[in-house]
């Protein structure tokens, strides 16, 4: 960009060359034409731009959830903010056709064994064990599910307050479905399943999550 002075001709808009003025702010702006740019259709740029697109909106609907884009936000991970975190730390997780049970919602936390997703009806309970004694209160069960079938795939985002620490440290988060989450899940066959706790620390406003687990259930089996 540079600025045009003393121009003999009075002042340009418009084309000229490989330049483009315009007039701004009292001023003639001279801006150089940006090239020409050939969108390529190969099978690794196509692949690309779809893993690009399911990445963007996984992180658009984590970020939109206060609590989970609280958790990224304070995450100690690299990126200017919680949106760029989510992008950076799931692109590569991605596949060419879709969502994966590597992805996350929750960067690495507190650690987990021993876990189990029981789907009885419209109610799903994930049962778990933490792996280290904690002074926090269980806050918010939240389920991601990519959901699958041959034609199309879609995205729920579920969260749950019906959150339980039970003895020995298990952590039992439970979500109801709605009617209509049911009719969406029953026009699919499979459902990739991204599960996280979150903490709020006792006396504290910080706070702390699970890494993220991962469930792939098989939906025609499921008695729904």
């Amino acid at each position: 960009m540079a600025f045009r002075k003393n121009n003999p001709l009075g002042p340009i808009s418009g084309k000229i060359g490989n330049t483009v003025s315009r007039m701004r702010y009292g001023k003639e702006v001279v801006y150089t034409k940006p090239g020409s740019y050939k969108i390529s259709y190969s099978d690794s740029a196509v692949s690309g731009r779809s893993k690009f697109a399911v990445t963007v909106k996984l992180a658009k609907l984590i970020n939109s959830v206060p609590e989970l884009a609280e958790v990224w936000k304070v995450a100690k991970l690299p990126g200017a903010n919680s949106y760029q975190k989510l992008i950076k730390h799931n692109a590569k997780l991605v596949s060419g056709l879709g969502l994966t049970l590597k992805n996350i919602i929750t960067p690495s936390g507190i650690g987990s064994f021993q876990n189990s997703l029981t789907w009885n009806g419209n109610e799903i309970v994930l049962k778990t064990q933490i792996a280290a004694s904690i002074q926090n209160n269980p806050e918010s069960f939240f389920a991601l599910f990519y959901l699958e079938n041959e034609k199309e795939n879609n995205t729920l985002m579920l969260a749950s307050k019906d959150v339980v620490l039970c003895e020995y440290n298990f952590l039992e988060g439970k979500v109801v479905l709605s009617n209509e989450e049911i009719k969406t899940i029953r026009q699919f066959e499979k459902a990739i399943i991204l599960c996280a706790f979150t903490f709020r620390q006792i006396g504290r406003q910080s706070t702390h999550w699970t890494s993220t687990l991962s469930f792939e259930v098989d939906l025609t089996a499921l008695p729904i």
